[in-house]
């Protein structure tokens, strides 16, 4: 269906050229107390000695024509509803004329259809002769002309872009996306912002396959848009935010994703868990979760470095592969039935001590580091039901960081959509990560 969504004011001719110009299949007028009996003795009249039927119409009156709040929330509640009474399935009318009523309701409509894919009419003069007081008057009654326009903001996408935007810099990426997906599925952009629009989508959906550790997705969905985001960068010019400093933090991000290898433990796995954890700490303030992410990396830290330097697993060594000092202690505490051994995070760093391992003298010179882990143990995501706060969160973080004798400021760090660079230096992608 083709419905016209119209403001009536006092003039009853501007609504009526609207109509028969663009000749929708239905109506909804937007009408004041005084200005609905303009419809009924007026408007409706006309159109049906031009037409000769009655359009299928709704009319909603506005209870203050000078509340522009009012009168906004009143068509966005309203509005929907005439158009499943008239049958019309879409979720706003095609075309919008906001020629008549007051100025406030005028604005209100524009306020109201601005999310929507739909077209502005607006209904004003032929030419300067056909406004009274030399041009600066109103239209002169015959002499009005129709002006169809695009919905700039549906054009644009300026709304839902923006809270797309406002939501990946939150780390909300998974919510960011389905805007961004949207965006494409419903607005009549042009090309080339279809293009951008589309490539960003991916982008952003990528990034949520990786905060949710789909490595594999993230890589395919980056890596095919690293080309296009780097054309973008070098022809768009973007109101929204600085497009070539996103396509150099996303080209940074995934030099370091390259290196993840999918169903492997591996240095750069152990640093996304951390920068994982930092998002989890520092855009939602889950320190529950952050901590058990953190947890995580030091427990890898410790299996991964039995593995790559002694061939130990650490779920299933075999007691020879014990130092002789520690093997009676392990086989009495960690045996398993098949009389291999399992052991945890603390009794893996002391072995990698005794091994006169780097990662083992760190854990044992670090203090307070084994109340940490066990204070995790004892929290809600852990074996307890003791809350983890910032505090303790950073207890932690800073011991994964004191292992892995890194920066914290080396962890891969996620783009943001940022309005403007104030430098040319490149201070916000991190530096690269040398593990010793």
């Amino acid at each position: 269906m083709k419905t016209m969504l119209a403001n009536v004011g006092g003039s009853p001719d501007p609504v009526i050229r609207s109509i028969l110009d663009n000749e929708p299949s239905s109506l909804i007028f937007f009408c004041s107390k005084e200005s609905r009996k303009i419809v009924e003795e007026k408007i409706n009249p006309a159109l049906f000695a031009e037409t000769g039927r009655f359009m299928p119409q709704e009319i909603i009156i506005c209870s203050d024509e000078q509340d522009i709040g009012l009168c906004t929330v009143m068509l966005l509640e309203e509005v929907p509803k005439a158009l499943k009474k008239l049958g019309d399935t879409d979720g706003w009318p095609k075309i919008v004329d906001y020629t008549g009523g007051t100025k406030t309701m005028s604005a209100a409509l524009v306020w109201a259809s601005s999310k929507f894919p739909c077209l502005f009419n607006y209904v004003g003069a032929k030419d300067k002769d056909s406004r009274t007081k030399d041009g600066l008057g109103t239209v002169i009654n015959g002499k009005e002309k129709s002006v169809l326009l695009q919905n700039p903001w549906d054009q644009m996408a300026y709304f839902e872009a923006l809270s797309g935007i406002e939501l990946f810099n939150a780390g909300q990426y998974a919510n960011s996306a389905g805007i961004f997906a949207k965006i494409c599925d419903k607005t009549s952009l042009a090309k080339r912002g279809r293009r951008l629009i589309s490539v960003l989508a991916e982008i952003v959906q990528g990034y949520s396959a990786w905060d949710s550790f789909e490595h594999k997705d993230a890589l395919r969905l980056i890596g095919k848009n690293l080309t296009p985001i780097s054309d973008l960068s070098d022809s768009e010019v973007s109101f929204h935010f600085d497009l070539k400093d996103f396509q150099r933090q996303v080209q940074a991000n995934f030099e370091f994703l390259q290196q993840i290898k999918p169903a492997q433990i591996t240095w750069n796995l152990i640093c996304d868990l951390l920068s994982n954890a930092l998002r989890r700490a520092n855009l939602e303030k889950k320190y529950e979760d952050a901590t058990a992410r953190t947890y995580a990396a030091i427990e890898k830290i410790a299996k991964h470095q039995l593995s790559l330097k002694y061939g130990i697993d650490n779920s299933n060594a075999s007691p020879e592969q014990i130092p002789d000092q520690l093997r009676k202690n392990y086989t009495e505490k960690y045996s398993c039935e098949n009389k291999s051994l399992q052991f945890g995070a603390i009794a893996s760093f002391k072995l990698l001590h005794c091994l006169n391992d780097v990662y083992g003298e760190r854990f044992m010179r670090r203090e307070k580091i084994e109340a940490h882990l066990t204070e995790r143990n004892y929290s809600i995501l852990g074996h307890g039901i003791q809350s983890i706060n910032h505090n303790k969160f950073r207890d932690l973080f800073d011991d994964a960081i004191f292992l892995l004798n890194i920066e914290e400021t080396s962890l891969p760090i996620f783009p943001v959509f940022r309005r403007e660079i104030k430098t040319a230096e490149k201070s916000h992608l991190p530096p690269k990560i040398i593990f010793r």
